[in-house]
């Protein structure tokens, strides 16, 4: 399943929609659509629109994302080019309380 496949038919595709929804009609399993999703959301193909209530296989509600295309055409690249938030991704975090407590101390 790759980027271009997936965008091709979300821009077909009209209105909003979920990973679950998009793995049905294209017949394949939902963490693949989701992987590529995720994709297509930092490189600004598609967006987050709704929030939507679904029920797993015990009758349980949950919390789905449902997504919109935002009419984005470029091709799908593997490089996010905005370079802030590239500089975001991989600025360095601080340790939280756990990590620093966690250490060993010689």
């Amino acid at each position: 399943m790759t980027r271009e496949e997936v965008l091709s038919h979300i821009m077909q595709r009209a209105g909003i929609w979920t990973t679950h929804d998009l793995a049905d009609e294209i017949g394949c399993k939902e963490y693949r659509v989701r992987a590529v999703v995720a994709w297509l959301c930092i490189g600004g193909h598609v967006r987050i629109a709704d929030t939507v209530t679904r029920r797993d296989v015990s009758g349980r509600p949950y919390q789905a994302q449902a997504y919109a295309w935002t009419g984005r055409t470029a091709p799908v690249s593997r490089v996010v080019r905005d370079r802030e938030r590239r500089r975001e991704n991989w600025a360095p975090r601080p340790a939280t309380a756990q990590e620093w407590l966690s250490r060993a101390w010689v």
